[in-house]
C-alpha cells in the first residue's frame, strides 16, 4: 500500500488534482460554510454528522480532508482512521489556505 503523509499543503493538493482530478476530497465544514464557497468536486460531510454519515466514504482510495483552517479536518482524519480507513490525509491550512494560495 502506498504511504501517504498525515498532512499535505494546498499547493501539493493542487498538483495532485492536476494529475488526478477525481481524487476524493472531503469537506467537513458545515452546510452554511459550503454554501458560501467550496472546492470544486469536493464531497460535503460536516464533522458534526461524520460519526453517522461516514460509510459512503471510499476505503480503497486516498481521502483528502479539509475544513476552514485544518482543525476539524484533523479530527475527521483521526475519526476515519479509528474506523479502519488507512489512506486519509489532512489538508494543512484548509479552505482558507486554498482560497489565499490557489
Amino acid at each position: 500500500m502506498e504511504y501517504l503523509p498525515k498532512e499535505i499543503t494546498v499547493a501539493e493538493l493542487k498538483q495532485l488534482r492536476d494529475h488526478q482530478p477525481a481524487l476524493f476530497l472531503l469537506d467537513v465544514r458545515e452546510q452554511n460554510e459550503w454554501d458560501i464557497a467550496h472546492i470544486e468536486g469536493a464531497h460535503l460531510i460536516p464533522l458534526s454528522v461524520l460519526e453517522t454519515d461516514y460509510k459512503d466514504i471510499p476505503k480503497d482510495e486516498p481521502v483528502y480532508c479539509y475544513c476552514k483552517m485544518g482543525g476539524r479536518s484533523a479530527r475527521a482524519v483521526e475519526f476515519l482512521k479509528s474506523k479502519g480507513w488507512s489512506n486519509v490525509v489532512n489538508i494543512k491550512g484548509g479552505f482558507q489556505a486554498w482560497s489565499e494560495e490557489i
